[in-house]
């Protein structure tokens, strides 16, 4: 399952470029020595917001399919607390920001992926 969430991750990514966002960074977490929540991708939109991405990659059918199924109070709360550390430690602080989701999916029937991208999941 890992490689599939990696291989989801770099989707993800591609696709925001191609949106015209610029990533900043992937994977991130905490450096000092403690983990507080990772994010997966951490990029600046069109606008200038910073944008903080929770990635979720499944294979399947398209029929059953809910990108943020796994996303729980508690994930997003990791996320946002990770989030600040970034702002303080990137002289981000004031800057607009969000938490968006985006969900890769795997078709193991046509061998396609489809992304969807939610924006705002929480600001």
């Amino acid at each position: 399952m890992k490689n599939i969430g990696k291989n989801g991750e770099i989707l993800a990514a591609n696709y925001l470029i191609a949106m015209g966002y610029e990533i900043l960074d992937v994977n991130y977490f905490n450096h000092k020595g403690y983990r507080i929540g990772e994010i997966d991708i951490i990029a600046k939109d069109p606008k200038g917001n910073i944008v903080f991405a929770e990635v979720k990659t499944r294979k399947g059918d398209e029929k059953a399919w809910v990108p943020g199924e796994n996303v729980n109070p508690d994930k997003l709360q990791k996320i946002e607390k990770a989030a600040n550390v970034f702002l303080r430690d990137n002289d981000f602080i004031g800057k607009t920001w969000r938490i968006d989701l985006i969900g890769v999916l795997f078709n193991t029937k046509t061998r396609k992926a489809s992304i969807r991208h939610i924006k705002a999941i929480r600001v």
